[in-house]
């Protein structure tokens, strides 16, 4: 319950204000920039979150891993998946910062 509830809150405000960021710099700069990056950035951000996510619920469904686990053992792929998935938030979020550098950038003058 509790990775169902983060998932909805923090992606859903994170993926809102990235749209609002997109539509502001498509506002201000008059125009649409390159969207291959800002759908580089969404696929990858979006791919990581879900894959962070993933084994939080599927943990918190299943019975009996509240009360104590057997271990450690169990945990390695899906700590490997949630690794993975912040690997692609972060990817994700190196594909935003060159769409911003990209935004602002001057163009050529032609002449």
């Amino acid at each position: 319950m509790a990775a169902h509830i983060h998932y909805l809150l923090l992606a859903g405000g994170a993926f809102l204000a990235f749209a609002l960021i997109y539509m502001a710099l498509e506002r201000a700069r008059r125009g649409r920039r390159r969207r291959l990056l800002g759908g580089l950035h969404f696929a990858a951000t979006f791919a990581g979150v879900n894959a962070i996510f993933l084994p939080q619920t599927v943990l918190g469904l299943a019975p009996g891993l509240a009360a104590g686990a057997d271990g450690l053992g169990g945990f390695f792929l899906f700590n490997g998946v949630a690794s993975a998935g912040y690997v692609a938030v972060l990817a994700g979020q190196l594909f935003f910062v060159a769409a911003l550098f990209d935004a602002f950038r001057r163009e050529p003058i032609s002449g």
